[in-house]
C-alpha cells in the first residue's frame, strides 16, 4: 500500500516576473506576534512571542526559557497586542515539516526509499531544539558487532532483555543510506544514535547519550533495524 504526499510544480525560467515576487517575498520579515503553545508532553499550554517565524496553527515549535527543548505545537496566533517584552520568552525555532516524496505502509511505520525524503538535517528539527555551537571530540576504534546475534553485543543490559527495550522506548526515525545509519530514539527525551552498516557488521556505533558501553537507545535502534531489513 502506498500515498503520496505533497506536490511539486516546475516554474517557467521564461517569466522573470514570478522570479521576482518569489525572492521578495523571501526578504519579507514575519509580523511580530503572541503564540499560544501547547506542550503535549506536559499537559499545558503558554503563551511566546514571536518576531522570526511566520507561524500557524498546527506549526511545531521550540521555545526559550524553563520549557528549553520541548517541543510545543502552535494552537493560536495573535497580531493585534501591546506587552512588555520582558514579561515573555520567545518562539526560538520550527520545525521543518515540509515532505513531498512518495511513502508506503509497513505495518506501524511509514518508509521511503528516497534518501531526500527526510534527510537527518531536516528531521531533528522535528526533536531537538537548535543548540550553540560547541566543541565535540569523539573517538572510535577498529570492533565491529553483528546484527543478528544481538547475544554478542557489549552493553550493560542482559540480552534476555533486548526485546524489553521495544516496550519502553521507540525509535521514531531511522535511516540507511550507503552504509551510513542514523536513528532517533524517544525515551524520556530524544536522543540521536549513528552508525556504519555493512555486511551484517555494525562499526562506529554511537549515541549522544554518552553512555561508557552500548546504551538502550544504540539496541532500541539495532532492532528496529533488524526487523526493516527482514
Amino acid at each position: 500500500m502506498k500515498f503520496k504526499i505533497g506536490f511539486s510544480a516546475e516554474e517557467k525560467k521564461e517569466n522573470p516576473s514570478r522570479e521576482v515576487r518569489k525572492d521578495s517575498k523571501a526578504e519579507v520579515k514575519p509580523k511580530p506576534s503572541l503564540v499560544d503553545i501547547r506542550f503535549p508532553d506536559i499537559y499545558k499550554s503558554y503563551t511566546y512571542y514571536n518576531d522570526r517565524f511566520d507561524l500557524h496553527e498546527g506549526d511545531t515549535v521550540f521555545v526559550d526559557g524553563k520549557l528549553e527543548g520541548i517541543a510545543g505545537r502552535v494552537v493560536a496566533v495573535t497580531y493585534n497586542f501591546k506587552i512588555k517584552l520582558s514579561d515573555y520568552k520567545r518562539v526560538i525555532s520550527v520545525a521543518d515539516t515540509d515532505v513531498k516524496c512518495q511513502l508506503y505502509f509497513h505495518k506501524t511505520r511509514v518508509v521511503s526509499f528516497d534518501p531526500a525524503t527526510i534527510p537527518f538535517g531536516k528531521i531533528t528539527s522535528w526533536y531537538f531544539p537548535p543548540t550553540d555551537p560547541e566543541e565535540f571530540v569523539s573517538g572510535e576504534d577498529d570492533s565491529t558487532i553483528l546484527l543478528d546475534k544481538p547475544e554478542t553485543w557489549k552493553a550493560d543490559i542482559d540480552p534476555s532483555e533486548y526485546e524489553d527495550i521495544d516496550d519502553y522506548l521507540g525509535v521514531v526515525y531511522l535511516s540507511l543510506d550507503n552504509g551510513v545509519g542514523k536513528a532517533i530514539v524517544k525515551e524520556k527525551n530524544y536522543h540521536a544514535v549513528e552508525f556504519f552498516y555493512e555486511n551484517g557488521e555494525i562499526c562506529k556505533l554511537t549515541c549522544d547519550c554518552y553512555s561508557a558501553g552500548m546504551c538502550e537507545h544504540e539496541i532500541a535502534a539495532l532492532f528496529e533495524l533488524r526487523h526493516k531489513l527482514k
